[in-house]
C-alpha cells in the first residue's frame, strides 16, 4: 500500500511540474502587403487567418524604435522577405494579429500595424527564419473580451 502511495504521489508531482514548465503559446498571425498591393501569402491554416504568416516569437514593438523582430516557420514568404532585404519601403503594411483560444475560435486580443516598412535582415536557421522590419509608423489597437 504504501508504495502504490509512493508511485501515485510521485507520478502527480511528475505531472504537475511538466504542467508547469509547458509553454503557453498564443497564436500570433501577420500580414503583409507588399509594395504592389500583393498579400505575401504564408503558411497559416487557422480559422480567419489562412494564408497568413505565423509568427513563432516576436518582439521590440514601441513608438519610439519601429522596430519589430518575429521568427516564422522557413517558407515561401521567407524567401520574399531575404529578397526585399535592405530594399526601403518594400512593403506598403503589415499588421500582426495577436489572438487567444476561445470557448470555440480564435479571439483577437491586440493588433500592431506597421506602414511603410523595410526589411533590415533575415537570417535562416532550421526550419525557421528570423527577420527584423523597420517601419515608418506604428500604432497598436487593444480589444477586450
Amino acid at each position: 500500500m504504501k508504495r502504490i502511495f509512493k508511485f501515485c504521489l510521485l507520478f502527480l508531482v511528475t505531472g504537475l511540474l511538466l504542467v508547469a514548465m509547458a509553454p503557453v503559446k498564443e497564436p500570433v498571425f501577420l500580414q503583409l502587403m507588399d509594395a504592389n498591393g500583393k498579400l505575401v501569402k504564408g503558411t497559416s491554416v487557422a480559422r480567419g487567418y489562412e494564408r497568413q504568416i505565423e509568427v513563432l516569437q516576436f518582439s521590440g514593438v514601441s513608438s519610439g524604435n519601429p522596430e519589430l523582430r518575429f521568427s516564422m516557420p522557413s517558407s515561401g514568404a521567407s524567401s520574399i522577405l531575404s529578397a526585399a532585404a535592405g530594399e526601403k519601403g518594400g512593403f506598403s503594411w503589415a499588421v500582426v494579429s495577436t489572438t487567444t483560444q476561445g470557448s470555440d475560435k480564435l479571439l483577437l486580443r491586440s493588433t500592431i500595424r506597421l506602414e511603410g516598412i523595410t526589411v533590415v535582415r533575415t537570417q535562416e536557421n532550421i526550419g525557421s527564419t528570423e527577420v527584423t522590419l523597420k517601419a515608418d509608423r506604428i500604432g497598436t489597437t487593444h480589444y477586450e473580451w
